[in-house]
């Protein structure tokens, strides 16, 4: 483990190098891709959304040109689930990556990316405190996304994910809404649904997005 940890360690130091040059112009239509963001949800494991309330997670990163339409990205996660009264899995996951914008035409713009990182993993019963699992990997991804800028005002997206480790898969679907406050501030709505092979989740949750 600790090798593939040292592994990781010159993609993150890239990464870092990257996000502190000097900014770039936007390139793509009005969206801005200068941003940092914190997203909260909360959802059902292995059920419809409402269900029940099993799953809590919280996510925060950011995205900088660094040249042209080349974007440097980066993304933390930490994610609790209770598939049952007894025990609690957490995640947590660390991507930084790099990713391309493509105006599509007028309002449109698309966005592909891949992503190399770590993920930790732990499950616990919560009766005895006794540490059922834990372990941590190499883990990799890519994600592809489809803006609409409706006007002004609000933003509309789609995303498809996949994210791979020898411990923990997820294929994810994201849809959200964004509202401008101001230049400045960016807050949206969204729905969450990730697939990890034989369980799924269903999340709802609110977002924070700060432009620079």
């Amino acid at each position: 483990m600790d090798d593939k940890l040292s592994f990781t360690r010159p993609s993150v130091t890239l990464w870092w190098a990257l996000f502190f040059l000097p900014t770039h112009a936007n390139a793509s239509n009005n969206f801005n891709y200068n941003y940092l963001y914190a997203d909260l949800a909360a959802g059902s494991f292995n059920d419809d959304l409402g269900t029940n309330s099993s799953v809590t997670s919280l996510a925060v990163g950011g995205k900088r040109i660094v040249e042209d339409q080349i974007l440097a990205t980066i993304d933390y996660e930490a994610r609790f689930i209770h598939p049952n009264d007894n025990t609690t899995t957490e995640n947590y996951m660390l991507l930084p990556g790099m990713a391309l914008s493509y105006s599509l035409e007028d309002k449109w713009d698309i966005i592909a990316g891949v992503k190399i990182g770590y993920v930790w993993s732990s499950k616990t019963n919560d009766t005895t405190d006794e540490k059922l699992f834990s372990d941590n990997d190499f883990m990799w991804g890519g994600d592809i996304s489809l803006q609409y800028e409706v006007n002004q005002d609000w933003q509309i997206s789609l995303t498809g994910e996949l994210r791979r480790s020898d411990i923990l898969d997820e294929d994810i679907f994201n849809m959200r809404a964004g509202y401008n406050i101001n230049k400045m501030f960016v807050i949206a709505g969204f729905y969450t649904h990730k697939n990890y092979g034989k369980t799924t989740t269903n999340e709802a949750g609110i977002s924070l997005k700060y432009m620079y």
